[in-house]
């Protein structure tokens, strides 16, 4: 199968390397990549070449804790300087991790891991790296290192329209394809059902509440486990142990935060769906606002959703900002608190009966995610806060939103023969 300019097929088994997590190779390719759409990409093979950041998983482990900054050479820093050096801010700003700790640290630790795939790419002859999406300083060093020394990156990228996959590193458009006919009058279809993204199908009130339980439990471990065993006292250094205590801890106040949630009326919303704008919150932290943003200096979420907040209050635009279905009861409560402050807010619970209102509005706005591609094809004006995948020539800036008018027929289909361009069937 051809991708770009990559032909999957021309490869052999020991030329392609597959990047795996700390949850093991049979749940990566069964529950991440995709066990067929691995198979259709590289029919033949047996078996698959792995790496991961942590040892007794897959055929290599990216060991950088063996060497310190005086150990590494001329060879290392000529890398370094060429393809890393000058993106370090971005590297280190999209980085949930990075970002956290202390700046000599963190390029300390970009340093190292790029020495460590210098020489690793030196070592092996494979081709072609296979990656699932970058969403942390390990996978985007890699992918730099490996660009820089000619070996090839796929990316596979769930998209929300099932059956399809994306090859898309920093969350940039890339033509794929020329797609059919066929596949533009389905994809018309499916949005004229208005089906919501297949990974939300089934999510309740109560399976967040009980999801977030577990994400707590599971972090605890982590902590004692991972950070304070892990790193504390054996120093390992990889990700999921460095960073450990950063991610994922839910608090009693996250888990009490319906009293944020505003009640609002039928009738009211109903009566002013013209003038309303739409505003559906990310899950955060996560890749497609970290890594997927134009401008790194907006990887931190928040802010920029108080500037626009700010921008749509001068305005004289009242916003409803909903809750993500599968992350309410893990965000943290002071960024209710926060949105509460702007009095031309009104917060909608995601499985409120207003919620279900939300797709009747008049305007919209976004940052990615497939609200908005939904909104566009269902005849609505949508701006986003920065450029994104599908964004160009079909969605203007926020700060145009007196201006933005909806698409027209010709307009949406060529959006959707836009958007199938960069996907393939996978």
């Amino acid at each position: 199968m051809r991708i770009e300019d990559i032909d999957t097929t021309s490869y052999r088994q020991d030329q392609v390397l597959f990047f795996i997590r700390i949850k093991g190779k049979a749940h990566f390719f069964d529950r991440i990549y995709g066990r067929k759409a691995v198979e259709r990409l590289f029919p033949g093979f047996a078996d698959y070449r792995t790496f991961a950041e942590y040892p007794g998983i897959a055929d290599h482990y990216i060991d950088f804790d063996t060497r310190t900054l005086a150990e590494l050479h001329a060879g290392h820093y000529e890398v370094y300087n060429r393809c890393i050096h000058p993106e370090l801010p971005s590297i280190i700003a999209r980085c949930r991790g990075l970002r956290s700790i202390p700046f000599v640290e963190a390029k300390e630790l970009v340093l190292l891991h790029t020495a460590f795939f210098v020489d690793f790419l030196r070592q092996h002859p494979y081709r072609l790296i296979v990656i699932h999406i970058i969403d942390n300083y390990v996978l985007d060093v890699a992918v730099r290192v490996a660009r820089d020394a000619g070996v090839k990156v796929l990316a596979l990228s769930e998209f929300f329209i099932q059956g399809y996959r994306r090859n898309t590193l920093y969350g940039e458009y890339r033509y794929a394809r020329e797609p059919s006919l066929e596949e533009s009058i389905q994809v018309r279809q499916y949005f004229s059902r208005r089906e919501k993204s297949f990974w939300l199908k089934g999510v309740t009130a109560l399976t967040c509440a009980r999801l977030a339980l577990y994400v707590q439990a599971a972090y605890a471990a982590r902590y004692v486990l991972r950070y304070l065993i892990g790193y504390k006292l054996r120093g390992n250094r990889s990700y999921e142990y460095r960073f450990a205590h950063l991610f994922g801890s839910v608090s009693p106040g996250d888990l009490l935060v319906d009293r944020f949630f505003d009640d609002i009326a039928p009738a009211w919303l109903e009566a002013r769906r013209d003038e309303l704008v739409y505003l559906p919150l990310h899950v955060y932290p996560e890749a497609n606002v970290d890594y997927w943003m134009a401008d790194f200096r907006h990887a931190d979420y928040y802010t920029g959703l108080y500037e626009a907040l700010s921008y749509l209050r001068d305005r004289g635009k009242t916003v409803l900002v909903k809750e993500h279905p599968g992350f309410l009861y893990m965000r943290e409560w002071r960024v209710y608190e926060m949105l509460k402050r702007f009095d031309n807010v009104k917060l909608v619970h995601p499985f409120s009966p207003a919620a279900r209102q939300l797709d009747s509005l008049r305007h919209v706005m976004v940052w990615m995610g497939s609200a908005g591609v939904e909104a566009l094809m269902d005849g609505r004006i949508v701006v986003s806060f920065l450029p994104n995948y599908y964004s160009e020539g079909f969605v203007p800036h926020y700060r145009q939103i007196d201006t933005a008018r909806p698409l027209n027929d010709e307009e949406k289909e060529r959006l959707v023969r836009h958007i199938l361009a960069g996907i393939y069937p996978a």
